[in-house]
């Protein structure tokens, strides 16, 4: 009998539905999360020019509405962030990556509602654990612990 499932295995690179590779979206959202001044319509310029895509002549370039979707994407992990927490605090209880945790701020400009603060801190918060997360164990959150978590 068939379970009627598929099962699909992601290279390092890449994240599930999205068009651009992981290292790039990071990237993004750090940019937008990290920087008190920065705007969504900044994270997506490269030397001030709009990041295109592969055909340049036909004028589709990457919106700031991308950035917003990468970051609401990241904040939505809970679960995944959850589970890196637990994997973190088991190899190295010691780190500060906790007290870094508890001392995060968003700044008021960035959202208009608190479900919106909370999805740029979980985003913040993301972010943070996948660097400790790589620089224990030598690789990314995703695929396989985000796969684990189902991407929640």
């Amino acid at each position: 009998m068939h379970c009627k499932r598929t099962f699909t295995l992601y290279p390092d690179f890449a994240l599930a539905h999205k068009r651009y590779e992981a290292s790039f979206i990071f990237g993004c959202c750090a940019s937008y999360v990290e920087d008190g001044g920065s705007r969504y319509g900044s994270v997506v310029l490269a030397q001030g020019m709009p990041i295109m895509y592969e055909d340049a002549d036909s004028g589709m370039q990457l919106w700031p509405s991308s950035a917003w979707r990468w970051v609401s994407c990241l904040g939505a992990l809970k679960e995944t962030t959850c589970q890196a927490l637990l994997v973190i605090k088991q190899k190295a209880p010691s780190t500060g990556l906790f007290r870094t945790l508890g001392t995060l701020r968003i700044g008021a400009h960035k959202y208009r509602s608190e479900s919106r603060r909370q999805a740029l801190k979980r985003c913040l918060s993301l972010l943070l654990i996948s660097r400790i997360y790589a620089r224990l164990f030598g690789g990314s959150l995703f695929p396989e612990l985000a796969t684990g978590s189902g991407f929640r």
